[in-house]
């Protein structure tokens, strides 16, 4: 029995050694389980931590994206706005230089029309002449006649050429 006992003993102590190194490997992986937890959260804060960076750099190029985005439409109003100018002056100029030239027709008729109305005057003041001319002959003839025997109502009867004129105008 004291065999057995030493045996016993020696199994208890085995197990006591095996115990110790047992409870000093449970309080290591307990410490690293605590290490392993704590690495756990730097790495969860670090995560929260790039995720929020990243998150106001995305804003931020948003905002600058917006930014550059105004301003690209606004040269291109500028470019438009310079481009309708530039179309509307010269719409204007071809205006301008069809004006001028109607207008120089226009002037150029009116002068025609001047020459022409000139020349009408011209020809009437003829006429006047000739319808004068006319009536000093007749009443040479008529002179003449009246010495030769015609009576005065004879002379009465002939008939003076009628000449028609504008209205306001005189033969």
């Amino acid at each position: 029995m004291k065999d057995q006992i030493a045996s016993l003993n020696g199994r208890i102590e085995e197990l006591s050694q095996i115990k110790g190194e047992m409870e000093a490997l449970l309080k290591q992986e307990k410490e690293l389980n605590v290490k392993l937890e704590r690495m756990l959260g730097e790495e969860r804060e670090d995560k929260d931590a790039l995720l929020q960076k990243h998150r106001v750099e995305l804003d931020d190029l948003h905002q600058k994206l917006v930014n550059k985005s105004e301003e690209q439409m606004k040269e291109l109003e500028k470019d438009i706005v310079a481009k309708m100018k530039l179309a509307i002056a010269k719409v204007e100029t071809q205006a301008d230089e069809s004006l001028k030239k109607e207008k120089a027709k226009s002037d150029k008729l009116e002068k025609e029309k001047q020459a022409a109305l000139d020349a009408v005057e011209q020809e009437k003041a003829k006429m006047r002449k000739l319808v004068k001319v006319l009536s000093n002959k007749e009443k040479q003839e008529i002179a003449s006649s009246s010495s030769v025997g015609i009576s005065q109502s004879d002379s009465n009867k002939m008939q003076r050429p009628v000449v028609s004129t504008q209205r306001g105008q005189k033969p």
